[in-house]
């Protein structure tokens, strides 16, 4: 059974896509440019001659997992990204409220349930 410990009834938050089959985290990441690169460019200023600086690539989103949709309107997310979560959420709407969904989060640690939390989730059009 899934247990709670001492200073771990903070919520659980985060922002997550749903694209195709595929959860992805909504905190998009970009390659910063290496100090070695930064002195290059300040030197070129410096001297009169900034030259060209390369822009930063397309911001890289983390997959978190995969989500299947299942009987009676429900979905199943399967998050497993180590770096991030691992764990199951179900969700189905909310009664008498479309745009809200209600479930639970089984967080896994080596494979064994650890918390089971209770999730509300909106969507967000961004």
């Amino acid at each position: 059974p899934a247990t709670k410990g001492k200073g771990e009834d903070k919520p659980l938050e985060g922002r997550f896509r749903l694209e195709k089959t595929a959860i992805y985290d909504l905190s998009p990441t970009a390659r910063l440019p290496t100090k070695a690169e930064v002195e290059k460019v300040v030197e070129g200023v410096q001297s009169g001659d900034p030259g060209k600086i390369k822009l930063p690539e397309k911001p890289q989103q983390k997959r978190l997992g995969q989500f299947q949709k299942t009987g009676a309107g429900r979905l199943r997310l399967d998050f497993d990204n180590k770096e991030a979560m691992v764990g199951t959420m179900t969700l189905f709407k909310e009664k008498g409220n479309a745009d809200v969904w209600v479930g639970t989060f089984t967080e896994r640690v080596d494979g064994r349930a650890a918390r089971v939390w209770k999730i509300k989730a909106r969507p967000v059009e961004d």
